[in-house]
């Protein structure tokens, strides 16, 4: 994710060209952010790791 805002934001032939592209974009990244944080939180309050959940391969 982070090289797909690096490019979007450096290049001008693929990232925004006006400062309402630029608003949208750092809006939908940010989003991205804050629904992590917010999950991160829920699921620790209930007492699941989601660092571990993360980690784990399941058996195929």
């Amino acid at each position: 994710m982070a090289i797909t805002f690096y490019f979007a934001v450096t290049t001008p032939a693929v990232g925004p060209s006006t400062p309402d592209a630029d608003i949208l974009l750092v809006t939908i990244f940010g989003s991205g952010v804050l629904i992590y944080i917010a999950r991160y939180f829920f699921y620790k309050g209930n007492g699941i790791n989601i660092g571990k959940m993360l980690q784990e391969i399941p058996p195929e």
